[in-house]
């Protein structure tokens, strides 16, 4: 686990250098080291986006040329059920014949499926991730050559920070659709919400339809502030929603405030938050 100041793509790059690369004697010419990038989600969502576009022009700016393959598994507008299954005979075929120096992963399909697979597609490559939710060091138990940064997001600080700009605020509603990553954050907003017990009461908008958070939102308390912490998926039509479209159906049923604890969701609706993002 990195230390914190610690930086993804400056990690990669130590990792990439051989431990000859200041010898003067050495060669001139050096086989380019190849590094995968695998994305559980797609370039467009502005987290992923932000990610892969900071790890290439870390490496643009190295000191010497990077081969880095770009994958994304697109597991936000697609049924990681029945996707995931697909995935690996795909990335079996692409990759089995390429030994990567590092592989990086963000979010926690792809953490998850390099684990699976790393001895049988990936030759046991050391991992670099980020982007995982609710990380402990158990969780790479068993897996050596392993590093990288936690999303430590600020549940509480964001809570705390609605709670001193809306000082009358006796109400905070969660907006979460049960997805898999979003189990786990709901699992921390509860655990946040304790420390605001006796102040506010915690009003749970989890796992609805569209249809079915929108009538919620419009029957919330006048005293109430949302967090916006996970909702790509209408449940009813098992519609894939970008962050535009989640918001507009936040914004279209409550005139309340909605925090945010990522940067990616300010600027559709979001009045704010102490909000982390995929490029630092």
């Amino acid at each position: 686990m990195l230390a914190k100041g610690s930086t993804l793509t400056g990690t990669v790059i130590l990792l990439l250098l051989p431990a000859s690369f200041a010898n003067s004697a050495a060669p001139l010419i050096k086989p380019a080291p190849r590094v995968l990038l695998l994305n559980s989600y797609h370039h467009s969502f502005q987290w992923t986006g932000d990610i892969t576009d900071a790890v290439q022009q870390s490496f643009n700016a190295a000191e010497r040329d990077i081969r880095l393959h770009v994958e994304h598994m697109d597991l936000k507008r697609h049924d990681p059920a029945t996707s995931l299954s697909l995935l690996e005979p795909l990335y079996r075929s692409r990759y089995e014949g390429l030994r990567f120096d590092v592989i990086i992963v963000s979010d926690d399909f792809a953490l998850d499926f390099v684990f699976k697979y790393r001895a049988s597609i990936f030759h046991n490559a050391p991992v670099v991730f980020c982007g995982i939710n609710n990380f402990s060091p158990e969780r790479l138990e068993g897996h050596a050559d392993v590093t990288g940064v936690a999303e430590n997001i600020d549940i509480k600080g964001t809570i705390a920070l609605a709670k001193s700009l809306h000082p009358g605020t006796r109400h905070i509603a969660v907006i979460n659709d049960g997805a898999r990553p979003a189990i786990s954050m709901m699992e921390r907003t509860r655990a946040a919400m304790a420390s605001f017990q006796g102040q506010l009461d915690l009003i749970e908008l989890f796992d609805l339809s569209a249809a079915d958070l929108g009538e919620r939102l419009q029957a919330l308390p006048a005293d109430t502030v949302v967090l916006h912490i996970h909702y790509y998926t209408d449940k009813a039509t098992n519609t894939r929603l970008t962050v535009r479209q989640s918001f507009a159906i936040s914004r279209s049923n409550t005139a309340l405030p909605i925090y945010t604890c990522w940067d990616h969701q300010i600027g559709y609706g979001a009045t704010g938050g102490l909000v982390t993002n995929g490029r630092a």
